[in-house]
């Protein structure tokens, strides 16, 4: 064809023959379109393979065709070319074509049989197409398939998709294992609504609530293979395509959230609780201080001989045993444990709670001590040492529903050599012991290990926070001490508290004595008008020249134009705040010793400003508030 056309003839009406319009059907393609001889020479050469394989027509016609065959694919076009001869076609065979360029070209390839007006074979035809961009994106659409299979079967929570109606089309491994189940199969046969959620109505709000937005979350409660319910937070959406519309859902497992939020709560209840109880037991330690103070002043009016002496030492038991009391209501109040510690008998302790241990168990549990007669000493407090024997009591309690026997045993014991409690810990050396030990229905080894982490509780839900053993232990730690639990599932259960025995025994506190030298001013300052004359009646008692005030402002007046040696303040005095308080005493450290005493204890920014001053707790006697007297005075 003289360019590419026959050009030769035309009708009349000067409209393209039919031979024409063929050529410039061929010329228009983007396939590209190859005439060869049955030997493989080319004999046409379109535009579209002008374009496709960068030869122009002059350069590819009468070459051989392996001009564009990679030559691995030599053979294969041989093979090709012998089923031309024997009249035969090939359609959209895909293989690959060699480019001037040196690139190689995926190509769907048909090539068919040319005869001439006899019928006689004289050539083929060949058209090409490329797919190499369609092979790029089918590779990438599998890579990419793969890699969305590969984050679904590998993702940490569950995956499902499903019929509207609650049918799994598919599950992903994770929840297989949320639900319990080994097999997909039978997640397959399972109804969501009837076999997984807990709440049937609560699958059909979730659905609803896609259908009306563009997706939903809602936290539901599931039901596993065995029975085990578990939360979880459902993220869902709707897909609309055909032949039906599914919903696809990530699954979450929340409930040990949901536990830590709940047990939290309770926590934070437990706070306020703590703070408000510590609220009350600073007012209620001033009240304790005018009772201990007039006891104090009254004893020393009748003297010891007479009859109403006796009572008199029963109000100072029971005033001291609610000042312990007051102090551990104050502790609860701090994030951290704040009792002082001391030298106590932890069986003298258990004694003094015995009969409280006894109102708080039923009838049907009978209690009983055999505690050491000998005098053993712990550095602790005693408040801690009731706290940890109460909870251990009320563990035994617990695990004893239908009745049994509770039994608390103290003694003495010395590890030779270093030996590991449950808990972790290496004891070696003098010990104190307290065991509490039940008749209940007792513990596995691997829920006794368990049984000091926080939060751990085998009890019913909403019946324990399971900090008892977990706080227990903490307070042992704090003291050098730990805790070993022996049981056995339905033998009962042994706990039993290990504190270091104390070095040397505390001073016993001397009798009050009058002041014999020259008196000493000691300023005292408190706005209660029931505690100030207590500890002005103290002060005077021992000797001490004693001026009150109940204001700071009537107190910096005083020690304008008096010499004053002590000052004992209270800290929370109205008008002014503590902060202030402290801050004003400064000026005063050099020259006077202070005393700041409270119901509460200094928190750490008051102790940080109060240095180097001295800090006496309400309510405290007589001897400990002339101890911190003389004490400042010989310091001066």
């Amino acid at each position: 064809m003289s360019q590419r056309t026959n050009q030769s003839r035309r009708d009349c009406t000067g409209r393209l023959s039919e031979t024409e319009f063929l050529a410039a059907i061929v010329e228009s393609s983007s396939d590209a379109i190859v005439g060869k001889t049955l030997d493989g020479v080319i004999t046409s050469w379109n535009r579209g393979a002008e374009h496709m394989y960068g030869y122009a027509a002059a350069e590819a016609i009468g070459q051989p065709i392996s001009l564009i065959i990679p030559t691995h694919r030599i053979e294969e076009f041989a093979h090709i070319l012998e089923g031309i001869r024997r009249g035969e076609r090939v359609e959209h065979y895909e293989t690959e074509r060699l480019a001037k360029a040196g690139q190689i070209i995926r190509v769907s390839l048909s090539v068919s049989p040319v005869r001439d007006r006899t019928g006689k074979l004289i050539g083929a035809a060949a058209i090409a197409r490329d797919i190499s961009h369609l092979r790029k994106t089918e590779a990438a659409l599998a890579e990419s398939e793969r890699r969305y299979h590969s984050l679904v079967e590998t993702a940490v929570h569950g995956i499902y998709r499903a019929t509207l109606e609650g049918r799994f089309l598919e599950v992903n491994p994770t929840l297989l294992r949320l639900l319990g189940y080994e097999d997909d199969d039978e997640v397959l046969r399972l109804s969501i609504p009837a076999d997984v959620f807990v709440h049937a109505p609560a699958h059909a709000e979730l659905i609803a609530a896609c259908l009306q937005g563009k997706g939903a979350q809602q936290d539901v409660r599931w039901k596993r293979k065995d029975g085990k319910q578990i939360t979880m937070r459902l993220a869902a959406h709707v897909v609309f395509s055909d032949p039906q519309a599914t919903v696809e859902v990530i699954a979450e497992d929340v409930s040990l959230h949901r536990e830590f939020e709940r047990k939290l709560q309770q926590l934070e209840r437990t706070e306020l609780l703590g703070q408000l109880a510590g609220g009350i037991a600073h007012n209620f330690n001033n009240y304790l201080n005018v009772i201990m103070g007039h006891e104090f002043l009254l004893s020393s009016a009748i003297g010891a001989t007479e009859d109403l002496h006796h009572h008199l030492l029963e109000i100072r038991k029971a005033a001291q045993h609610a000042a312990d009391l007051s102090k551990r209501l104050i502790s609860l109040g701090k994030k951290e444990p704040g009792l002082s510690t001391e030298e106590v008998d932890p069986s003298a302790v258990v004694r003094d709670v015995e009969a409280m241990l006894k109102g708080v168990l039923p009838a049907n549990i009978s209690f009983t001590l055999d505690l050491s007669p000998q005098t053993m000493k712990v550095r602790a407090a005693a408040g801690e040492i009731q706290h940890m024997v109460v909870n251990l009591v009320l563990n035994a309690r617990d695990a004893m529903p239908n009745g049994g026997q509770i039994e608390i045993t103290s003694g003495y014991r010395t590890f030779k050599g270093p030996t590991r409690t449950i808990a972790g810990d290496y004891l070696s050396g003098d010990y104190i012991f307290l065991r509490v030990a039940d008749t209940g229905h007792g513990m596995d080894i691997v829920t006794a290990t368990h049984a000091l982490e926080p939060f751990f509780t085998t009890k019913p839900e909403g019946k324990g926070t399971g900090l008892g053993l977990s706080s227990i232990y903490a307070t042992l730690k704090r003291h050098g001490g730990s805790l070993d639990i022996a049981t056995e599932v339905g033998q009962g259960t042994r706990v039993t508290i290990f504190l270091p025995l104390a070095v040397g025994q505390p001073a016993e506190e001397s009798a009050v004595e009058p002041s014999r030298t020259t008196p000493k001013t000691v300023l005292v300052v408190d706005d209660d008008n029931g505690v100030r004359p207590v500890m002005v009646g103290m002060l005077s008692a021992a000797g001490f020249r004693v001026i009150q005030s109940s204001t700071g402002k009537d107190a910096r007046a005083v020690f304008e134009q008096e010499k004053i040696d002590v000052i004992l303040c209270d800290l929370h005095l109205a008008n002014v705040s503590p902060r202030e308080l402290l801050e004003g005493f400064r000026w005063l450290l050099g020259t006077t010793r202070i005393i700041v005493i409270s119901g509460g204890e200094l928190t750490e920014d008051e102790q940080r400003r109060f240095q180097p001053g001295i800090f006496l707790q309400k309510p405290f006697s007589t001897a400990q508030l002339l101890t911190a007297v003389r004490g400042q005075i010989e310091a001066t």
